[in-house]
């Protein structure tokens, strides 16, 4: 709905939470070049976890909640806050309320990350244009022991051109699952606490989502695929059921 795309359009916090991801995922490029790094940027991407210290990964990733809180993960709560879902729900019904509030999400977050991930593979092959090699002896791979990275080492664009879409999917899709729970859990403040378990044991677990989003990893295909639609699942689960409860509230 044109309401939808001229609130995002208008959101100053959604701008900032752009911004934000902007320049974490990119200001580690700064000290990579001070350190002048010989590898092609082809594997000193964000992703692909080149950072000195992990700093920007451990600022991103693990707050991941916070940022996306900021855009329009937020708008279910505040309109209640303010009163202004009862306005809305009267012009359109609350399923399409809701559905759109669930589509904006999605698509804004993933544009979002999409950009600034693109923006820092972009910056990193233009910054080191000039380097050469990897930081894997591919000998190790060609005896089948781990044909995924094999595969990956010798075609690094198609992997990380697909670990960033990936990854912005993923966003977008956490993202809708913080709508869910803010239709559950009107405070910010159990909304916030909900998402930070919904993100922080998956990626600190032995089988880590982060093995999914970062190219050039030793982990199977097998497992990240497992991994994958296990996360997957369990997202969609939190979104159908917050929708659910949400839609048929005023019935109970």
């Amino acid at each position: 709905m044109k309401y939808f795309k001229t609130r995002l359009i208008m959101d100053k916090r959604y701008w900032l939470m752009t911004l934000l991801f902007v320049v974490v995922i990119n200001i580690d490029l700064l000290l990579i070049v001070k350190e002048r790094e010989p590898f092609s940027g082809q594997f000193l991407t964000f992703l692909s976890g080149s950072s000195f210290g992990h700093y920007p990964q451990m600022a991103l990733l693990w707050l991941l909640p916070a940022y996306l809180l900021l855009g329009p993960g937020r708008w279910y709560l505040q309109d209640v806050k303010v009163g202004q879902i009862n306005l809305l729900i009267t012009r359109i019904r609350k399923p399409q309320y809701l559905h759109q509030l669930l589509r904006t999400s999605f698509i804004s977050v993933a544009a979002s990350a999409l950009l600034a991930l693109l923006l820092n593979y972009g910056l990193a092959l233009l910054l080191f244009q000039n380097g050469s090699g990897n930081s894997y002896r591919m000998s190790d791979f060609q005896d089948g022991t781990d044909q995924y990275l094999y595969w990956q080492l010798l075609h690094p664009v198609l992997a990380n051109l697909l670990t960033i879409l990936l990854t912005a999917l993923l966003l977008g899709l956490f993202a809708m699952a913080i709508i869910a729970l803010s239709f559950m859990f009107k405070k910010v403040s159990y909304v916030f606490a909900l998402s930070m378990v919904a993100w922080f044991i998956p990626i600190s677990t032995k089988y880590s989502i982060l093995a999914v989003i970062q190219p050039f990893q030793e982990t199977t295909l097998t497992a990240q695929l497992m991994i994958l639609l296990v996360y997957v699942i369990v997202l969609l689960g939190i979104i159908c059921v917050g929708y659910g409860t949400e839609v048929h509230r005023d019935e109970l």
